[in-house]
């Protein structure tokens, strides 16, 4: 650098030296850098001399000498050079500067150094510039930047958590996130070995992590982490190698994914679903899932096995199709009447291959499927009730027939005279429920029948000698074990002679598993499995029945809707099973607090709804409110944990706050959310809602 600003100087001073200049220009025509020598007159810096990278790479020639940096440059650029020559003019010290311009359509950087050469009186003359192109340097390390940047802001903004190992499986690096879902800190696993991984998942992991240093991915491994307290979450990992410029494996990176509340709800369905198919699999009645339309969806076992059809053969096969012409408008309506969400119970015929193909009778139960509040089809159980029907018309021909069929029955068959004292007790009695035949006969109607079931059944006895009609009844009876078992009655009225009843067949069936089945199928449908409490179906057919019973009396009532103040902090610090223990307790707690006609309910999360009956005025309403809330901020004891919570409560009353049960819920709601707004553990009725907009 020295030697080349002597020559520069040389030439300044000799310039009719011919030898000088020729082996200067040859020298700098020879270097990649782009010179320029600039001469100063008074403030303008004048070109005087330019080497041959200079003018190819800026693609100038020489009607650029003799020209100022205001006749060739953009003010704005020519500002900025200008003020650095005048530094190096001044200070007659090198300026070193970096700078940028648009050449050629494309940015190019340039690392500039300004040297001023001096006359022998000491003053400034000329400026030396040697720019240097450092456009590729300065490109990599924008992109390092933006390489730099991006990774940071994936570190800390990711929702996943993401752990950087070295290839001695040192921790390198953790995001926020990585401490969120473990509790571990970088600084606290810098002397630990992955504390992270419980014992028996060691090899496992190990395996895992020699197969990412050997150059595999691994990607949604599903496993289980250690929390730094100790609990266990599911994950789903991603593993990938991390190589260096040379293609070498340094190191892994790993995507963490909490998945323990999908698992639990995962857990849950199963649960659920095997529950469901349980029920379904081994009913010995044939069960037939179908959508709104009849088409049948799928079969249990039994069908195959009554029907003398397989499961595949039903499956897309409409129930129409399998009764009689007779059934078919009577099936239709049945249809029709499942878009009320109401369970029914009806008879048809069905042809049956099992029995070549002769027609059977079924007594059917529907029951609707509703997901997500939207009817999606119903379950058809089916009882086959073929012999008890060819009994009844056996005991319409023959009377001495009939009480022969009866002696061979399984059912327990009973004949009643007009009066409704049994006359007649088929043998089925031994053998099913441990009595002597002999003894039954002479006994009244209700003999052994449960007090609460007395009623109906004479009403049903006598309405049956009136119209000459069939009638079906199920009733409790005691066994000879003292024990109340579920029956479906059958009684015939049979004509005698004259066209007046002689008397009454009744054929009884133990249906005790078909009750239970039918009530864990309720259970399933109306109840919620966590707290027991009804859920927002059965709650809401419980409003209507409120609503028509006001209205019919002209009584009021109020609706009180509930919602936890802290629920999610419950989750999100001790866990979800607490969390689902505690709501269970919740409901516990209200339930206790409510009188016997009061209706409970979870409607979802931590929300609860009570239907209070008879409530005159919002005064009383808010009294009841008071007493639950202060009985719900009692701290709970759930596995060692004390928990304190409070909950914000809405009320609104029939028919002040509204005249149908949509007004009645969204008032209640409006009220909640009111009471939401003024903060924790309040109660708002509709009405103060109403006061507050007036004012």
């Amino acid at each position: 650098m020295n030697k080349l600003l002597d020559l520069f100087q040389m030439l300044i001073h000799d310039q009719n030296e011919p030898m000088s200049k020729y082996l200067l220009t040859h020298l700098l025509d020879g270097t990649s850098d782009l010179i320029f020598l600039m001469e100063i007159n008074d403030d303008s810096y004048q070109y005087a001399f330019m080497n041959n990278a200079a003018k190819n790479h800026l693609q100038i020639d020489c009607k650029w000498l003799g020209k100022t940096l205001e006749d060739v440059l953009p003010e704005n650029h020519c500002q900025q050079i200008k003020e650095k020559y005048n530094e190096a003019k001044e200070t007659k010290k090198s300026v070193a500067y970096e700078d940028q311009a648009e050449l050629k359509g494309s940015i190019f950087f340039g690392h500039n150094i300004l040297s001023p050469l001096l006359n022998d009186e000491g003053e400034c003359t000329h400026i030396l510039s040697i720019t240097r192109d450092i456009t590729d340097r300065k490109l990599k390390e924008q992109e390092l930047t933006r390489i730099n940047e991006l990774y940071s802001s994936l570190m800390t903004n990711s929702a996943d958590a993401i752990l950087i190992l070295s290839n001695e499986l040192k921790i390198v690096e953790v995001n926020p996130a990585f401490e969120e879902i473990y509790g571990w800190s970088k600084s606290e696993l810098q002397d630990r070995h992955l504390p992270f991984i419980p014992n028996n998942k060691e090899e496992d992991a190990k395996a895992l992590l020699k197969q990412v240093l050997n150059g595999d991915k691994i990607s949604g491994y599903e496993t289980q982490r250690l929390k730094k307290d100790g609990v266990l979450v599911d994950v789903s990992i991603s593993m990938s190698p991390l190589y260096n410029a040379n293609q070498e494996v340094v190191g892994v990176s790993s995507l963490i994914r909490n998945i323990t509340e999908q698992k639990r709800i995962e857990n849950k369905l199963e649960k659920s679903k095997s529950r469901y198919e349980s029920l379904f699999k081994y009913n010995p009645d044939p069960v037939l899932q179908m959508d709104l339309h009849g088409v049948i969806q799928k079969a249990n076992p039994s069908c195959e096995r009554i029907l003398g059809l397989s499961v595949k053969e039903l499956r897309n096969t409409s129930i129409l199709e399998l009764v009689t012409d007779q059934e078919i408008e009577h099936v239709r309506h049945q249809l029709q009447m499942l878009k009320q969400q109401e369970s029914t119970i009806f008879e048809i015929k069905l042809h049956c291959n099992q029995y070549q193909g002769h027609v059977r009778t079924f007594d059917v139960v529907t029951f609707p499927i509703v997901l997500n509040q939207e009817l999606h089809g119903a379950y058809f159980i089916m009882q086959d009730k073929t012999e008890k029907v060819e009994v009844f018309d056996a005991l319409q021909k023959s009377e001495e027939k009939y009480r022969l069929i009866a002696d061979h029955s399984f059912d327990l068959i009973t004949f009643h005279d007009t009066k409704g004292y049994i006359t007649y007790a088929s043998p089925s009695h031994c053998y099913l429920v441990d009595e002597d035949p002999t003894e039954i006969q002479n006994q009244p109607l209700t003999f052994q029948v449960h007090e609460e079931d007395q009623k109906s059944l004479k009403k049903s006895f006598f309405e049956s000698l009136m119209t000459l009609e069939s009638f079906s009844i199920k009733l409790r009876k005691k066994n000879s074990r003292n024990e109340w078992v579920w029956h479906e009655s059958k009684g015939t009225p049979v004509e005698g002679e004259d066209g007046r009843v002689s008397h009454v067949v009744i054929v009884s069936r133990d249906i005790s598993e078909q009750m239970n089945y039918e009530d864990q199928l309720k259970e399933i449908a109306y109840f919620d499995h966590l707290t027991n409490l009804p859920n927002r179906r059965l709650f809401e057919d419980r409003l209507n029945q409120m609503l028509a019973h006001s209205n019919r009396s002209n009584r009021s009532f109020a609706l009180m809707y509930l919602d936890g103040d802290e629920f999610k902090e419950i989750n999100d610090d001790l866990g979800h099973d607490i969390g689902d223990e505690y709501l269970y307790f919740v409901g516990k707690r209200i339930k206790k607090w409510m009188r016997e006609e009061d209706t409970v309910a979870r409607i979802g999360g931590d929300e609860f709804a009570v239907i209070l009956p008879n409530i005159e005025t919002r005064e009383e309403a808010e009294r009841v409110a008071k007493r639950l809330q202060h009985s719900l901020s009692q701290p709970y004891n759930i596995k060692g944990a004390t928990i304190q919570s409070s909950f914000s409560i809405g009320i609104s009353l029939f028919p002040e706050d509204g005249q149908t049960k949509e007004q009645v819920i969204q008032h209640a709601d409006k009220a909640l959310y009111y009471s939401k707004e003024k903060g924790k553990n309040e109660i708002s009725t509709y009405q103060d809602i109403l006061s507050h907009i007036q004012i």
